[in-house]
């Protein structure tokens, strides 16, 4: 009799976690209640699912099926031709032990550390800007092995990945296999570049990636041009496409987990995931400056002759919000009006510039990304032809988790067979 009480009791709690679990990212995925870790209920709450997800993996590996992302564009001809030649765009199937956004999270950061270590990068390079900045290009491909006409793909990571960390790999990989010419667009600062000038990158600036376009054109006059973008990078490629409309020298571009609103989404991250802006993100930012003592230095020289604004560096360290940061040194650099991060975000019609086909995808449980963000990219999509959103019920920022390993190859197999779609 006790142990049928035990076991009744067991097969309910079970029960019980697995609804939680599944209550927790079904309003997570659809903006109702967003996953956070601002306070102890939020801590508990994502352990929790974290761990109701990883004691119901072989569970969810029997029950896994592939889901069909939501997809909003025009219904042109062009459009439908382009997804009949994508099938990636039409199935995913998410890793069984990684159903969990957080733990996909936690999963990037130790293929990191394991990309970092078996990534081959060909060939890497600097260019100097006409302003004096430097910005760099690191080769994931062989150019003697490769054929001269080959697409040319170069890839903008987000703010804190280097050229070999996983997400990169993701999408440079697929490409690499399929014999193009792939490169990753290193901007000021990041990827432990050197700043020559103590001039930051700017969250929208364009400027120094349509230098490298212009340079990749000249290399390849032959090759068709491709961009893809993860997050902030994401944000780079899309502002191009926007500025230049139907003369950009893009053939087509992907963006991955783009975020609409820098004002709106740093507040929102910092209330709901303080540590993410405290402890990572600001320290990332700050280390750029500490790393790069003559470039402040001289900077501090040419603005006591009045030659350039000077920036108040103890503020910059000082900075307790990521707001507080950019304000205080890249709002110092870059006309702005209102705050410099309002500046830096697009407005509701930037998006219906965009003149050569864009691929837009996100992911329902990105967890750093408004919800906000996946309204205003279908509604672009809804309204320009060239824009096709691909959503995902599952994934995380920047990571599309797939198969038993958990591999995230399928973001570069998308962007592969969407630009085929586009390479002739």
């Amino acid at each position: 009799m006790k142990n049928r009480a035990a076991l009744v009791l067991g097969l309910a709690g079970t029960l019980a976690l697995y609804r939680f679990y599944k209550r927790v990212l079904s309003l997570h995925r659809n903006g109702t209640y967003p996953l956070a870790t601002n306070t102890l209920a939020d801590k508990l709450r994502t352990i929790l699912s974290m761990m109701a997800a990883t004691f119901f993996a072989p569970v969810l590996l029997l029950c896994r099926r592939a889901e069909a992302p939501r997809l909003v564009y025009k219904a042109t001809a062009a459009n439908l031709a382009t997804l009949e030649r994508c099938p990636s765009l039409h199935k995913y199937t998410e890793c069984f032990f990684l159903g969990h956004p957080f733990l996909q999270t936690m999963y990037m950061l130790v293929m990191d550390v394991w990309c970092r270590f078996t990534t081959p990068i060909h060939k890497r390079q600097t260019i100097t800007t006409p302003d004096g900045g430097t910005i760099g290009l690191h080769w994931r491909s062989d150019s003697t092995t490769v054929k001269k006409g080959a697409p040319v793909v170069v890839v903008c990571p987000g703010f804190c990945e280097d050229s070999c960390d996983y997400p990169p790999y993701c999408i440079t990989e697929p490409l690499v296999r399929a014999g193009w010419h792939v490169v990753v667009y290193i901007r000021r600062g990041l990827s432990g570049l050197p700043l020559s000038t103590a001039k930051p990158f700017c969250l929208r600036g364009y400027d120094d990636f349509s230098d490298v376009l212009h340079q990749l054109r000249a290399e390849y006059p032959e090759s068709p041009l491709f961009g893809v973008g993860l997050s902030t990078g994401a944000a780079i490629v899309q502002r191009y496409l926007e500025t230049t409309g139907e003369h950009s020298l893009l053939t087509a571009g992907c963006s991955f987990d783009s975020g609409v609103d820098w004002e709106g989404n740093f507040t929102w991250l910092l209330e709901k995931h303080p540590l993410v802006v405290t402890a990572y993100l600001l320290k990332r930012f700050k280390a750029t400056i500490n790393l790069n003592p003559e470039a402040v230095a001289e900077h501090d020289k040419l603005a006591e002759r009045g030659d350039v604004a000077a920036v108040n560096w103890k503020a910059v360290h000082e900075a307790a919000t990521a707001h507080d940061f950019f304000e205080s040194y890249h709002g110092q650099f870059y006309e702005h009006e209102g705050t410099y991060l309002q500046s830096a975000s697009p407005s509701p019609t930037d998006q219906a510039k965009v003149g050569v086909p864009l691929l837009t995808m996100q992911s329902e449980s990105d967890f750093i990304i408004e919800h906000e963000a996946r309204v205003a990219h279908t509604e672009a999509a809804k309204k320009n032809e060239n824009i096709i959103v691909c959503i995902c019920h599952g994934g995380g920022h920047t990571m599309r988790c797939e198969g038993w390993t958990g591999s995230s190859l399928w973001m570069g197999q998308a962007s592969r067979e969407f630009f085929e779609a586009h390479s002739k």
